[in-house]
């Protein structure tokens, strides 16, 4: 996927990575699709589709950031919600409190 510790994974690497890992295994049995500025509904949608999803979540401080699995979300009309996902560096569960913007998937933290 031409990872790198001190600058990550591009998004094109993770993606094309990512395809022909399946497309190795299980060729022609997924159909791949790239949302770049995703919705909370495009999320759920695609959840609710039985879709994978994975994120790049970036520190607020700055960085490089790293991809998590997307398990689940809820979310509420003002925004508030929580997205689940599972973290590759610790191999966790996570269910952290958020709010997210309309305009795009940009969470921040609440609590």
């Amino acid at each position: 996927m031409g990872c790198s510790c001190a600058t990550g994974t591009t998004w094109s690497n993770f993606y094309s990575g990512k395809t022909s890992y399946i497309n190795l295994l299980a060729p022609d049995t997924t159909v791949s699709s790239q949302q770049t500025v995703p919705t909370a509904d495009y999320i759920a949608s695609s959840l609710n589709s039985k879709a994978d999803i994975e994120i790049l979540m970036v520190p607020t401080s700055g960085g490089t950031g790293h991809y998590v699995t997307v398990t689940g979300i809820t979310y509420d009309d003002m925004g508030f919600g929580e997205l689940m996902y599972i973290d590759p560096l610790d191999g966790m569960f996570h269910v952290p409190t958020l709010k997210a913007t309309t305009a795009s998937l940009v969470w921040k933290s609440v609590i």
